[in-house]
């Protein structure tokens, strides 16, 4: 399984088009080049983070797919934080819904993640936040969201 984290960055509401998730190349979203640019900034930090390249756009009315007890309160609190902040409307999904442009939140009974852990996947079909508790849920809820951001940015991320 591959891990991506990703920059998101929010094209003009007018547009049409909602997020764009860029995944930098490792040594450029690890700072390691000269003409790189920086790490995104994520709080709490991320203990790792592991970077490719890729796009990912979350477009208006996308599903956020919840997957275990709890996960549904998460998905909730995303869905309304990306709607008073980025205006985006993302609708509410269940599991089993297709993932393909969705956001995926998943809560699993995984002991190699801690118990406020998350993962935070990025593919060019969807992106998936994983954890083994619901404040890990949220923290990678958290991230995604601060990933998001309303200004357009060029180049790698």
């Amino acid at each position: 399984m591959r891990t991506l984290s990703a920059i998101f960055r929010a094209l003009s509401p007018a547009s049409g088009a909602a997020l764009v998730v860029l995944a930098a190349a490792p040594a450029a979203a690890l700072g390691l080049s000269a003409n790189a640019a920086p790490a995104p900034a994520i709080l709490p930090a991320p203990t790792t983070l592991t970077a490719g390249k890729g796009v990912f756009m979350l477009k208006p009315g996308a599903p956020v797919i919840a997957q275990g007890e709890g996960a549904q309160e998460v998905a909730a609190y995303l869905i309304d934080l990306l709607g008073r902040t980025r205006r985006l409307t993302l609708a509410p999904a269940v599991a089993g819904a297709p993932a393909r442009g969705a956001v995926v939140l998943k809560l699993v009974a995984d002991p190699a993640l801690a118990e406020e852990a998350y993962r935070l996947e990025v593919e060019k079909d969807g992106a998936t936040v994983t954890a083994r508790t619901t404040a890990g849920l949220f923290y990678g809820a958290g991230a995604l969201w601060q990933l998001a951001t309303e200004t357009e940015v060029s180049g790698p991320a």
